[in-house]
């Protein structure tokens, strides 16, 4: 026998279009698309034994009319059609950002097949910038639909409304069902998100 379409293994790039990226913006637009065919193409292809269902999600500040774009898992070009869709509205009030809303969906808001076989998914945050540090109701609200605590409850988390979790806490619970990584353009936010993701999880 042989098995033409392994199990659905998901990849989720999350990546910062505020103005201080910059043409950062324009390469990764440009690169994204790419990805599947580094994943599944080759001799030997990273993903060669799964069947790649890719994410890209796109963040901004709370202060933007858009704080989160997020594309479904798709495949081939899909892919690319999801990406045409989302505009960067390349704002962004101040320094710090709002990644979280972004890193809780992924977290608390997403069933990945993977992790029905006890395995982990994979899940990049791209930023030249620290975040927040936190999140509040009304925005979630405001991101995910008025729905979202019940989509939460139904994803199998617990989650109190009144003492919602910070970014520290929300990576650590990103990494029990995800290989989450954190790609830092430029270096200065470098050191923040070392102590919400680990130094071997930050490049």
């Amino acid at each position: 026998f042989h098995n033409v379409a392994g199990i659905p293994m998901l990849d989720e790039t999350l990546f910062d279009t505020t103005s201080s990226m910059g043409t950062n913006v324009k390469f990764a637009f440009d690169s994204l698309p790419k990805m599947y065919a580094l994943l599944t193409e080759g001799t030997h292809p990273v993903f060669g034994r799964y069947d790649p269902q890719l994410i890209n999600a796109i963040f901004g500040d709370v202060v933007d009319n858009f704080v989160l774009a997020r594309t479904q898992a798709e495949m081939d070009e899909k892919i690319a059609e999801q990406l045409t869709l989302m505009v960067p509205e390349g704002g962004g009030g101040d320094a710090p950002e709002d990644p979280e809303y972004g890193l809780f969906g992924a977290t608390f808001l997403t069933d990945a097949f993977i992790n029905r076989y006890g395995l982990k998914g994979y899940h990049t945050l791209v930023t030249d910038a620290p975040s927040h540090g936190r999140i509040d109701e009304a925005n979630l609200v405001r991101v995910f639909g008025p729905e979202v605590f019940a989509k939460i409850e139904e994803n199998g988390h617990v989650i109190n409304k009144n003492d919602l979790p910070d970014t520290k806490g929300i990576v650590d619970e990103l990494k029990k069902r995800m290989h989450a990584f954190m790609i830092s353009v430029g270096s200065h936010s470098a050191s923040y998100w070392v102590r919400a993701y680990g130094a071997e999880h930050v490049v």
